[in-house]
Parts: structure tokens; C-alpha cells; sequence
């Protein structure tokens, strides 16, 4: 089982870490509906995922402020 450890002394050493979740939906509402199942899933303390979702702690440095975006692979991104 993969799992990892996130201690104060690396928040302060490496940052703040933000788990990055890979899933292959193609549709918006199927993301939404993973988003919520990780969320909830966190929230209860186990996240469980099947096959072809990729995890990563990812470190981020405070900022002051964290803007979050998504990218739907294929698509074009409209400011």
C-alpha cells in the first residue's frame, strides 16, 4: 500500500503539500463527482482509488494565497 507522512518540520523545510489526483474522465460533471469522492474521502481519513488514477504530494511554497486550476486534456484553455 502507498501511503506518505507529511510532518511539520517538512511543511516548514519543503512547503505546504497538496495532493495532485490524476483521473481519466473526459466529462466536467465525472471530475466534480471525483472531486467530491476525494473530498469526502479525506474528510472520513482513507481515500481509496482504483486503477488508473495517479497520486502525488506535491510541496508548494506559501504564496499567500493559492489559486487552484484544472486542464482538460484535448481542450484548449479560454482566458
Amino acid at each position: 500500500m502507498d501511503h506518505e507522512t507529511v510532518l511539520p518540520a517538512e511543511i516548514k523545510k519543503l512547503g505546504r503539500p497538496v495532493l495532485v489526483v490524476r483521473v481519466p474522465a473526459k466529462e466536467s460533471a465525472d471530475l466534480r463527482a471525483v472531486r467530491s469522492f476525494v473530498m469526502d474521502s479525506l474528510a472520513l481519513g482513507v481515500l481509496v482509488v482504483g486503477q488508473g488514477v495517479g497520486l502525488s504530494l506535491e510541496y508548494l511554497p506559501d504564496l499567500g494565497g493559492v489559486a487552484c486550476t484544472w486542464d482538460v486534456p484535448g481542450e484548449v484553455a479560454h482566458e
